[in-house]
């Protein structure tokens, strides 16, 4: 979509309507016939990003099935998906900046923000469950909605500059993802155990996690 580019150029979704237009080789009045103003294409653009975001965990649901690269616990599961996270973070940094700008403005970009963090949350649960299956997913939702707050603060606070983030180098991504890692699993200290220790008789809580 041209519009994105010019809010990975600008990083802001604040960009007149007459630039939105030239970008897509368009008129004012044809923009305005698709649209009815700047801020309705900005929500379009970051609905598309959301999918994007939420698309990572079915891709790591697909990777870890193949090889659980790093381990076989649950740890090395949140480790190889926040990478994977991080990743994307970082090549999608500029429009994730255009956006944060724009939700000072915009209560509603805002209010996408916060959905897009609790079901990134969801939709890793249902991930981790299907491979986990001792996990109580219920309890394990609960855990970690009360953390939600600082662990995304705590992923984004570097976001509005790749040297902040500390993305540089493998070895300082790796640290980053280390931290987040330690990070989340204090508000899940049951899942630091391997998946041989934990009880039997919570895959059922799991699976129903699942259907929801």
């Amino acid at each position: 979509m041209p519009a994105e580019r010019l809010y990975r150029i600008h990083r802001t979704s604040e960009i007149p309507v007459r630039e939105l237009a030239e970008e897509a080789h368009a008129s004012r009045s044809s923009f305005y016939a698709r649209f009815p103003d700047a801020d309705a294409l900005a929500h379009i653009v970051y609905d598309r990003f959301c999918k994007r975001t939420l698309a990572v965990a079915s891709e790591v649901d697909v990777d870890w099935e193949r090889g659980r690269p790093g381990g076989d616990d649950f740890a090395a599961f949140v480790s190889f998906m926040l990478g994977r996270y991080v990743e994307f973070w970082r090549a999608e940094q500029r429009l994730i900046q255009a956006f944060r700008i724009g939700e000072v403005r915009d209560p509603a970009l805002r209010g996408k923000r916060q959905w897009l963090d609790g079901e990134i949350l969801r939709r890793v649960i249902r991930v981790g469950c299907r491979h986990y299956e001792q996990l109580d997913g219920p309890a394990l939702e609960k855990q970690l909605e009360e953390g939600l707050a600082i662990i995304a603060a705590a992923f984004r606070g570097g976001s509005e500059s790749e040297d902040q983030l500390g993305l540089a180098t493998p070895d300082a991504h790796d640290r980053i993802v280390e931290g987040l890692t330690e990070l989340v699993l204090r508000f899940v200290p049951r899942a630091r155990e391997p998946q041989s220790a934990q009880p039997q008789p919570r895959a059922q809580s799991c699976r129903a996690a699942r259907r929801a």
